[in-house]
């Protein structure tokens, strides 16, 4: 039994520290599988070209399972979790605001959603000639 003494306060104790033991060798795992992985496959958005977009992570065989993959290292559904929970999904939008308008005629801008300044962290601001076809500032932050 994992217990060093101090009744039921060192018995959690070190059940705490032995999950982290643990979960600290399996993100060690994780990252070396990952990178093993990382290193045989290039990217599709490293284009150095044009940049795709987050869209172009949507496809089921992508990012875009409804479903986690449990065959996987990786769930193959982080592009449907990030439109559905995460605030970066939502960043271009906030450009659309009353209070980003407030914002963008303080600053002397004519629109905080065309702006550089405030794309520059609401949007993958590429340069235009690098976007993509499918690409949209109004995706947010991927």
């Amino acid at each position: 039994m994992l217990c060093m003494g101090g009744g039921k306060r060192g018995m959690l104790n070190a059940r705490r520290l032995f999950c982290l033991a643990l979960a600290g060798i399996a993100l060690a795992w994780m990252v070396a599988a990952g990178q093993a992985v990382a290193d045989d496959a290039p990217l599709p958005q490293n284009d150095k070209v044009m940049h795709l977009g987050v869209a172009s992570c949507a496809s089921s065989t992508c990012h875009g399972a409804v479903t986690s993959f449990t065959q996987s290292t990786v769930l193959l559904n982080e592009y449907v979790t990030w439109v559905r929970k995460d605030k970066h999904a939502k960043a271009y939008e906030v450009l659309l605001n009353d209070e980003s308008k407030r914002i963008a005629r303080n600053l002397g801008l004519k629109n905080a959603h065309e702006a550089d300044l405030c794309l520059d962290c609401h949007a993958d601001n590429v340069p235009a000639a690098q976007r993509g076809p499918s690409f949209q500032l109004s995706e947010g932050v991927g």
